[in-house]
């Protein structure tokens, strides 16, 4: 019965009411990913609106609040604020072991609470509050993008790969699946940013309310902190002498966002020099007159097919075997090494290094390179007289930048190749089938002339999650 009785008014309830009205609207209008993730914020904030409002009950003298709640409150502040401070940015160097050093932060909160005025203390703790949740968001997208690319997260252009991503994700695992996880990763950056916030509220008034207490557990934390910066080098060599500070992690953040838009101007200034642009067409790829040249992507097989992995060695002997074959029939092969730009996905950032000698490594490199009036392996082809033809059999939409920057005569996508099968989760047709329409709709056609092509194929880009069916090349 005590949940009925009536509360004071609040605005910030009257906020998120109306923010919640607002948000169910329109979700009715706005894509379906977006919603989904705007739907995931209301929530949450519903459910903390709510959760003040049974807070307020539960402190009302009529209701038995129990003694130790406020030191089980405290407890998680403390241990949600430590948590947030010492999280590295990608675990596979240090690991979860780092949560165990003991950063200075909390002791300078600590005492600046003890010591400070009232109105003082309490911006301190909101504005390093709202600065470590910031802070803990950007981490947890770190340790996202360093599993997932081998490297930390571009606040800059990043925010490209959410709808591929999600489509990705519907595509492999079902729509459900792709919303729960849409849903999952808003609500999940939702409380990196607002916890680390509470706790350092928490804490702060905590060591306002006991000053003793705050300096003699500063203290502590700062013993700790000399311990941990001292003896951690002697107890483990790989680690270095500097604890877990949020300060050397924020300055890193801004100094990576200052490096990412002086890159703008790097790349810019190399998109400037281009050696191939001033060549006569005549003096372009002589040794190459009338032969077809094909780029041709098989995704996901790079130097792990033939060393280091359990299945190397078995697609090794495939190769060697094959080799005689292919001489026979006049064909040669022949293996080396490049580096890719990327690792994980985005394989438009690798295919463009290639095709233009520059080292396309992210999203913004990208963006400046297709508005560019770079010329590219494929346009200088077209230029020196050979039809020019890109497969990309992932496409679902028009691309109206690349036919443009690669001066490309004729695009196919997964709607123009005549593929009539059913896809299979991420994949919209088989590679097979990809490289016999090719065969069909170019190599096959009468007096053609030599051709240029760069296909990327798809069913070995993002292997099937469960392998389908071999169905007869007849039927």
């Amino acid at each position: 019965p005590w949940l009925g009785d009536p509360t004071p008014p609040r605005r910030w309830a009257k906020v998120v009411a109306a923010l919640t009205g607002l948000a169910l609207v329109a979700a009715l209008v706005i894509p379906q990913t977006v919603a989904s993730v705007v739907l995931a914020i209301v929530l949450v904030l519903l459910i903390e609106s709510f959760g003040q409002q049974i807070y307020t009950l539960l402190a009302r003298d009529t209701v038995a609040w129990p003694r130790w709640g406020a030191l089980v409150s405290l407890t998680v502040a403390t241990v949600v604020l430590f948590a947030a401070l010492a999280l590295p940015h990608e675990l596979e160097t240090h690991g979860l072991a780092y949560l165990g050093r003991v950063p200075p932060e909390p002791a300078v909160l600590l005492l600046a609470s003890a010591a400070l005025a009232r109105p003082v203390r309490r911006v301190l703790a909101w504005v390093a509050g709202a600065l470590l949740g910031a802070l803990t968001a950007v981490k947890l997208l770190d340790i996202g993008f360093d599993m997932a690319f081998d490297r930390p997260s571009n606040l800059l252009t990043d925010g490209y790969y959410v709808k591929p991503g999600y489509e990705l994700l519907r595509d492999t695992d079902g729509p459900v699946i792709a919303m729960a996880a849409a849903a999952g990763g808003a609500v999940a950056l939702l409380v990196a940013v607002v916890a680390p916030w509470w706790a350092s509220v928490r804490v702060s008034a905590a060591a306002a309310q006991w000053r003793r207490t705050a300096c003699i557990a500063a203290g502590v934390l700062l013993l700790g902190t000399t311990v941990t910066w001292v003896g951690a080098p002697t107890l483990d060599p790989a680690v270095d002498k500097w604890p877990a500070t949020a300060t050397a992690d924020a300055w890193s953040l801004v100094t990576r966002t200052r490096d990412g838009l002086e890159d703008r101007k790097v790349f810019a200034r190399a998109l400037e020099v281009d050696p191939l642009a001033e060549v006569p067409a005549d003096q372009l790829f002589g040794k190459l007159q009338g032969k077809d040249v094909l780029l041709v992507f098989v995704e996901s097989y790079g130097q792990t097919a033939l060393e280091g992995t359990t299945f190397s060695d078995e697609i090794r002997t495939l190769v060697l075997t094959r080799q005689p074959e292919l001489e026979a029939a006049g064909w040669h092969m022949r293996s080396g090494w490049l580096t890719s730009p990327t690792s994980g996905g985005a394989s438009w950032l690798a295919h463009s290094t290639l095709q233009t000698g520059l080292w396309v490594d992210s999203q913004q490199r990208y963006n400046q390179l297709i508005l560019s009036q770079r010329e590219s392996l494929t346009s200088l082809f077209g230029t020196a007289g050979w039809r020019t033809v890109f497969t990309v059999p992932a496409n679902t939409e028009d691309w109206l930048d690349g036919p443009r920057f690669y001066g490309i005569d004729q695009l196919y996508d997964s709607r123009n190749v005549g593929y009539q099968g059913r896809k299979y989760g991420y994949t919209r047709m088989p590679d097979q089938y990809t490289l016999s329409a090719f065969d069909r709709l170019e190599f096959e056609v009468p007096g053609r002339g030599p051709l240029m092509a760069e296909i990327d194929l798809l069913s070995s880009h993002h292997p099937w999650t469960s392998r389908p069916p071999l169905v007869d090349w007849e039927l």
